[in-house]
């Protein structure tokens, strides 16, 4: 006749009939949690080494630009503003009439060149964005399967209570 200690038995010797110790066991958890960690630690430094290397290739011919582009906006605008001088006739005023009304439009102009620019930096940001999609699906892994573990340790725990 078989009684509930001899089920309870069997089957603390099947779940154990692999033969490894739990030190082995917890062993190799950790081994694997490493290199889980090492394989999004390497996709994080490959992400954002692609998206800095995009920035930093950029830099020298945004400094070059810029340097040409003040100079040509200087000399353009010291001729835009003579020539709105020119047109106001002679005197002191025509020289700030024509000042200013250089520097709304281009204050217009620039305003309206920050916007767009802010709104693309913000579209392209630096953030990871595959490495924080597999973070996420890797966590709901993990809820999953810490919960399902979960489950099984409460029924082993039943099991070996009623012996």
């Amino acid at each position: 006749m078989i009684n509930e200690r001899d089920v309870v038995y069997e089957r603390r010797t099947d779940v154990a009939d692999n033969g490894r110790s739990l030190s082995a066991i917890v062993n190799d958890l950790k081994i694997e949690a490493k290199a889980f960690i090492n394989t999004r630690l390497e996709m994080l430094k490959t992400e954002m080494k692609q998206k800095v290397s995009a920035w930093t290739s950029a830099i020298p011919l945004i400094a070059a630009g810029v340097v040409f582009l003040g100079t040509a906006w200087l000399v353009l605008t010291a001729a835009l503003v003579c020539i709105i001088a020119v047109a106001f006739g002679p005197g002191m005023m025509s020289w700030f009439y024509a000042t200013i009304i250089v520097g709304g439009a281009y204050l217009l102009i620039g305003g309206a060149a920050a916007f767009l620019a802010l709104s693309e930096i913000r579209k392209n940001n630096l953030k990871p964005e595959r490495t924080m999609r597999v973070l996420r699906q890797d966590q709901v892994w993990l809820q999953k399967e810490s919960s399902s573990a979960a489950a099984d340790l409460k029924d082993d725990l039943k099991i070996r209570k009623v012996a």
